[in-house]
C-alpha cells in the first residue's frame, strides 16, 4: 500500500509539472499571438496610403471576415474571433489594393515607354520597367541612341557631294 502512495504522489508531481509546463507554452503562445497581431495592425497602418475608399474596403473586410467564419470548423478559434479575423482580413485586403495600384502603375509605364521608345520592347517586369526610368542618364541615352542611329543612316545614305567631303 506504501509503495502504490509513494507512486501516486510521483505521478500527482509528474502532473503538475506537466501542467506548468502547458501553462507557460500557453502563455508563450499567447505571447506570439499578441506580438503577431501588433505587428500585423503596424504593417495594415503603413499601407494606409492606399486605402482611397473606407466604405468599400470595410464592406470586402467584414465579406471575407464572414466567408472564413463561416467556412473554419469548430476548432479553428482564430477565425471565430471578430477582431483577428478582421486585423487580417484588412491586412489582406491592403495587399490586393497595393497589387492592383502596381498593376496600374506597370500599365501606365508601360503606354510611356511605348511612346517614347515604339521600336524597343516593353520590360516584361514593373521592377525592370523602373529601372529602365531609374535615372536621367539612363533616359538620355535611350533617348539619343534612337536619334543618333537615325543621324548615322542618314550619314551613311548620303552622296560624297552632299557630305562637303573633296572628292579624289
Amino acid at each position: 500500500m506504501k509503495d502504490r502512495i509513494t507512486q501516486m504522489e510521483k505521478d500527482l508531481r509528474s502532473t503538475y509539472a506537466l501542467a506548468a509546463i502547458v501553462s507557460k507554452k500557453s502563455e508563450i503562445a499567447a505571447d506570439v499571438e499578441r506580438y503577431a497581431l501588433t505587428e500585423l495592425h503596424k504593417a495594415t497602418e503603413s499601407l494606409n496610403f492606399i486605402a482611397l475608399n473606407r466604405a468599400e474596403e470595410n464592406k470586402r473586410i467584414h465579406e471575407r471576415v464572414h466567408a472564413l467564419t463561416q467556412l473554419s470548423s469548430a476548432e479553428e478559434i482564430f477565425w471565430r474571433e471578430h477582431s483577428k479575423a478582421s486585423a487580417v482580413a484588412q491586412f489582406q485586403d491592403r495587399i490586393q489594393q497595393v497589387h492592383h495600384f502596381f498593376d496600374k502603375c506597370y500599365k501606365v509605364m508601360r503606354v510611356v515607354w511605348k511612346t517614347m521608345f515604339p521600336l524597343n520592347a516593353v520590360p516584361p517586369t514593373l521592377l525592370t520597367l523602373m529601372s529602365e526610368f531609374g535615372n536621367a542618364k539612363k533616359i538620355r541615352d535611350l533617348v539619343l541612341l534612337p536619334a543618333n542611329i537615325i543621324v548615322d543612316k542618314l550619314e551613311d545614305s548620303k552622296v560624297p557631294e552632299e557630305r562637303g567631303t573633296p572628292q579624289g
